[in-house]
């Protein structure tokens, strides 16, 4: 393999590295961004009386953000010459991987001294793991996530804060929705064992039935039913 094989190469491997290394980033940034996302909607739960949907939305859309931007970060390819001058800041090189890129496509220039200046960036290339310059440990914002995570897990733990207002109410809506129930139950009970002789009772009866449907099924405070 000759030194501008070697330097392509190896650039080829640290550009994939450099393309996870961002993936890693941009997921652990989404992931702090969903949970905050969450712990503020589980918070106005914790506090308010929002529908429950609004929970599985917030859920969804937090799990939706660190793959949308890891997969955003992944699309984005570095050139040789992005990647060469990336490992030249990295390792302090000097821009020699860069020069000897740009000198071996050049169609100009002496020859010798092109091999001399490729073979020199080979030289200070060799040695060089893309897996040691770019290791994968939990970035420092991975670390807020994961506490974001952690509280909002521990807000699972707090009791909903209602009003003694809105307690009553939805002990009304309960009853309603169970008195509903029974009256329904109650009526074509009645109308199996013993159906009465009137048509004009039969069909009474049967619209108490879907009253009672209609009640179970709705959500009806008392001055509304």
């Amino acid at each position: 393999m000759s030194s501008l094989q070697l330097i392509e190469e190896t650039l080829k491997r640290t550009a994939r590295r450099i393309r996870l290394a961002r993936m890693w980033q941009a997921f652990w940034r989404g992931l702090l961004m969903g949970g905050a996302l969450w712990l503020a909607i589980f918070t106005i739960y914790k506090l308010a009386p929002i529908p429950v949907w609004c929970l599985y939305a917030a859920g969804a859309v937090a799990l939706l953000i660190p793959l949308i931007l890891s997969v955003v970060a992944g699309c984005r390819k570095m050139s040789q010459l992005e990647t060469a001058r990336f490992v030249d800041a990295r390792k302090q090189l000097k821009e020699r991987l860069s020069t000897a890129l740009e000198i071996s496509h050049s169609p100009s220039g002496d020859p010798g001294w092109k091999e001399l200046v490729i073979s020199d960036a080979a030289q200070h290339l060799s040695g060089i793991d893309a897996r040691q310059l770019l290791p994968f440990n939990l970035p420092a914002i991975g670390r807020w996530a994961l506490i974001v995570i952690a509280l909002g897990a521990g807000l699972g733990f707090v009791p909903e804060y209602r009003t003694q207002a809105y307690t009553d109410k939805k002990q009304q809506q309960a009853n309603i929705r169970e008195t509903g129930k029974q009256l329904a139950q109650l009526v074509r009970q009645n109308l199996t064992q013993r159906p009465p002789a009137l048509e004009p009772t039969q069909k009474a009866l049967g619209a108490v039935a879907e009253t009672g449907d209609k009640l179970t099924k709705q959500t009806l405070t008392r001055s509304d039913a």
